[in-house]
């Protein structure tokens, strides 16, 4: 999730004409650090509750909106931007989303190495 809403915010960055990447996303992830510690603890709580089918979507749009709302409001108001001189104008993008691809390659391929090596 934390992906999707640094593609989003460096795709909006660089749609309004920014160059370099909005270091704001990052520093967002300080307080939720914390926060989805909490949740993920929390959540086997409400789980394991008898009323879990109606906090269910509440639960989750609490989880959901401090990392994709949060993180663009801050890349178009707070960017704090970082590499301006150095990437060209969606520069960030692009490397935001390589490496969502590369972690994506490297868990698949992981995932085979293991099968493989477990035969």
């Amino acid at each position: 999730m934390t992906w999707a809403s640094a593609v989003t915010s460096t795709l909006i960055y660089a749609l309004l004409g920014r160059t370099g990447y909005p270091l704001s996303v990052l520093l967002l992830l300080i307080p939720l650090v914390p926060f989805y510690a909490w949740v993920m603890r929390k959540e086997k709580l409400l789980q394991a509750g008898p009323d879990w089918d109606r906090q269910k979507d509440k639960f989750l749009a609490i989880v959901i909106f401090p990392v994709v709302a949060v993180a663009v409001v801050l890349a178009l108001l707070v960017p704090v931007p970082v590499l301006t001189d150095v990437l060209p104008l969606g520069g960030a993008f692009g490397v935001t989303v390589a490496s969502a691809v590369v972690i994506v390659i490297a868990i698949i391929a992981r995932g085979q190495w293991r099968s493989r090596r477990g035969q």
